[in-house]
């Protein structure tokens, strides 16, 4: 059974730029779930989830966390729940308090925003079947330097702790779905144009069992 994480622990990452990112999967209505599962099974989104989640601390709410089934291994497992006497397994670290975890995390950054990468703009060029409108980007440049990526914190739901996160997050990562969820019961917060700047779209990709396509979309907080 894991222990009660306090809120002034000395991490490693002391001193250092602390970034917090949110991963999350959304349909055409912001909807992200259904009775604690996912819409639909995308093995495309789940790679994706897992190759920028891999080597990365992962903050999630208890619920999530019991979807799940296991701590996700190759990672440092954050949970945080209200339950009294909530138990985890060895080796994951469990908070009550979100807020107190997430205030932590950037008061020891040494800086609030990335430094050091221009986003490029975005402009519309022609796609592979000659058609106008594909938006793509002059550069791949992440944001923020190898070093802030190193210490990236991902918080991988539920919509919760997605609402309460949001105001901390510094990027988002989302899978836009193209279609409609039947009777989704859990939804992620609007994304303003005027707070985030959209800074990466990738090309469509195609779920052949679920005949839906989506796309990966990465923002950044602005300035």
């Amino acid at each position: 059974m894991g222990s009660e994480c306090e809120t002034n622990r000395n991490y490693s990452e002391k001193n250092q730029r602390i970034m917090i990112s949110i991963i999350v999967a959304i349909d055409k209505q912001n909807a992200i779930g259904r009775k604690n599962q996912l819409l639909w099974h995308l093995p495309a989104d789940l790679k994706y989830f897992k190759e920028k989640t891999l080597g990365h601390p992962v903050i999630m709410g208890d619920k999530t966390f019991e979807s799940i089934g296991r701590p996700l291994p190759n990672r440092r497992n954050i949970v945080v729940s209200l339950i009294k006497d909530y138990k985890v397994p060895e080796g994951v670290e469990l908070y009550t308090d979100l807020g107190a975890l997430l205030t932590k995390l950037k008061e020891e950054s040494v800086a609030k925003e990335p430094h050091g990468v221009e986003v490029k703009k975005m402009t519309e060029v022609e796609n592979e079947k000659g058609n106008k409108g594909e938006k793509k980007y002059e550069s791949e440049r992440e944001i923020g330097s190898e070093k802030e990526r190193e210490n990236e914190y991902f918080v991988i739901g539920g919509a919760s702790v997605y609402r309460f996160a949001f105001d901390y997050a510094d990027k988002l990562y989302i899978t836009q779905i193209d279609a409609i969820a039947e009777d989704p019961d859990a939804f992620f917060p609007a994304i303003d144009p005027t707070l985030w700047d959209l800074y990466s779209v990738s090309e469509p990709q195609y779920d052949a069992a679920n005949n839906i396509t989506f796309r990966f979309l990465k923002y950044r907080r602005r300035k």
